[in-house]
This record gives structure tokens, sequence and C-alpha cells, in this order.
């Protein structure tokens, strides 16, 4: 075992691990957080769901001192799980899965959250919401909100209504509805569609959102899974939370995120498919983050994706190659506390 230490900040700590386990090389690059120093935050590539942008980028254009990646993400940037910044749900998923929470009044917790929406119409008639800032498929009921980009980039076959402070502003038959703060777009198709036609502007409709009673209570919530640790012991919840085996077995590069007792955070990334690092699986994941103090853990995207930056420096080795890091959806970003004057 060889483990070096560097001190970024007073209150930002860095350690290189490297560790020998069964004959393979392992490489950890882990980051202590003092809580009561720095806060962390989900940040979303380019500031909004589509698109995406490297760690490194995200990290220089926020002005952060360090970020690791996070949250699943599709091809286009769309976010594969449950994330909620400032208070707004901006993406959704509706399988219970493992999510960290923040607060400034609660701190960090590590929680189950499942996406629950629906829309009650003027007649008393509830619609179900699919889903928050995502395509829209065939009979959605899709919510829009500003995260989500310039426009809805819906086709014209459907119906979309626009809502300002849950009143009915404009109707569009189009697609492709603009976005703008403080307004939400409810896009819907086929019996979904039917439904949405009977709105008149002026018409008052009620939208109500949760990821969880426990998870509601917080202002930041970013999804992803599966549970690593739970109570001070190991306990990873792959198959709970019906996560493939691409991600759920073997041995991987890995990120994920810990909490210890006095709540500090550990932003750990290990490296793999290479000679130097042969990655770990979630189970070995889980019992380095123990090792390392965490009474809570949870996984986080990895492969590729697995990428921690420290003032503006890459700190471990993404498997794509030659340091190549790869464009993700979003990251948990690390920022120095605002202390109460």
């Amino acid at each position: 075992k060889k483990k070096e230490q560097i001190k970024f900040l007073n209150g930002l700590e860095y350690t290189s691990w490297r560790n020998i386990v069964g004959g393979r090389q392992i490489w950890l690059h882990i980051l202590r957080v003092d809580s009561s120093q720095y806060q962390a935050r989900p940040f979303l590539a380019k500031r909004q769901i589509l698109g995406r942008e490297t760690v490194s980028k995200i990290v220089a254009g926020e002005h952060l001192l360090a970020g690791i990646n996070a949250a699943y993400f599709d091809a286009d940037g769309t976010i594969i799980g449950n994330t909620k910044l400032q208070g707004q749900i901006v993406s959704t998923e509706d399988m219970p899965r493992a999510s960290l929470a923040i607060s400034d009044k609660w701190g960090y917790k590590i929680l189950e959250t499942a996406y629950q929406g629906e829309v009650i119409l003027p007649s008393g008639k509830r619609l179900d919401i699919s889903a928050v800032n995502r395509e829209r498929l065939d009979n959605d009921l899709i919510l829009y909100n500003s995260w989500y980009g310039s426009s809805t980039k819906t086709n014209p076959y459907g119906l979309e209504v626009l809502v300002c402070n849950g009143v009915v502003q404009s109707i569009n038959p189009q697609g492709n509805t603009s976005l703008q703060a403080g307004q939400e777009i409810l896009s819907a198709h086929g019996t979904m569609q039917t439904e949405l036609s009977k709105l008149k502007i002026g018409d008052k409709v009620i939208i109500r959102q949760t990821l969880g009673e426990k998870a509601d209570a917080y202002d930041n919530i970013l999804g992803a899974g599966p549970l690593l640790v739970k109570g001070g012991k190991i306990l990873v919840t792959a198959e709970k939370e019906s996560f493939p085996a691409d991600i759920a077995v073997g041995k991987a590069p890995r990120s994920a995120v810990g909490i210890t007792a006095d709540q500090q955070l550990l932003l750990v990334t290990v490296d793999g498919r290479s000679d130097y690092s042969g990655g770990v699986t979630l189970e070995e994941l889980a019992q380095y983050l123990l090792d390392l103090g965490a009474v809570e853990a949870m996984n986080f995207d990895g492969g590729g994706s697995s990428t921690l930056v420290v003032l503006n420096k890459l700190l471990n080795n993404p498997s794509d190659g030659n340091r190549q890091e790869r464009a993700i959806g979003n990251i948990l970003g690390i920022t120095r506390r605002k202390l109460d004057k």
C-alpha cells in the first residue's frame, strides 16, 4: 500500500492511494472535504439538461474548487436520475434509487428517492406526469422548465400548455415551445393530449411533484446509485435498485461519494481498465469508503466518465485513454462555504 497526501487548501485534502489486491494494482483518488469550510451541490453541463461538457470545463466555467462526475446521462446530456437544483426538480427517475441530498439546514444525507408528479385540471381530473425535462414519447405528459434548454425541442404531434404561477398562459399545438425562467410547459401526446386539449387560456391548474417526503425537505438532490454504505456498514443495493450488469457486476473504473460521521464529504474515483489500475467491484468500492470513514456512501456513474478535478487539475486517469476526459451531463461541485456575517 502507498498513500500520498496533498493539502490543496486548508480543509481540502487529496490522497493518492495505490493498493495491491490479489496481485492486482488499484489506484484510488480521494478528496476529503471539510464541510465547515466548503459546500457541495450539483452543477449541470452548460447550465442546462441538454448538452455535455467535461468535468474540467464545468469546474472552470463555474469557478469551482473541485468537481467529480455524478449522475448517469444519455448521449444528448439528458440526466438519468433525480436531480433538484435550488428547490426545483430538473430531472426525474420513477425507479427508487439512491440520491445525495444536500441542504444548508440538514447537511448531507443519502436517501432513496423516486419521482411522482401530477397535474390537477379545473375539472378535478388528475393526470400523471411521465417525467421532467426529457424527450416526449408516445402518450407522455412531460413537464419542461427552463433548465431543459431554450425550448422543448418537441415535434408538432402533440400539444403544449404554458403555465405560469398555476395559470394557463398559452396553448401551442405546433411543438418546440420556447422556455423562460419561471414558466413551466406541459407537453402531451396521445391520450394525455386529449385531456390537455380541454384547457383554455386563463384556466388554473395545480402541478404537484415529489421525490419522497424526506427528499422534499432538501434544496438539492443528486440521484445516481446504487447505495454502497448505510449506518456504517456495507450495503450494496444494486439488485434492489435494478441496475444492469454493466454497472452492477465486475471490476471497473468507479466514482462515489461518502459522508463521514462528522459530515465531511469523501469524493472518490478509482481508475480501471489499465495495467496500473484494474478497477474495483461495487463491494470493493464500498469497503474502501468504509475504511476511509464513511458512514453513508453511494455510487456515481463510472467507466470512462470517472473523473476528479481539483483546482483545475485532473487528478485521475480516465479510462478512455491518454488522460482524455469524457463529456458528461453533470457533476458534484465544491465551492467555499459562505459564512454568516
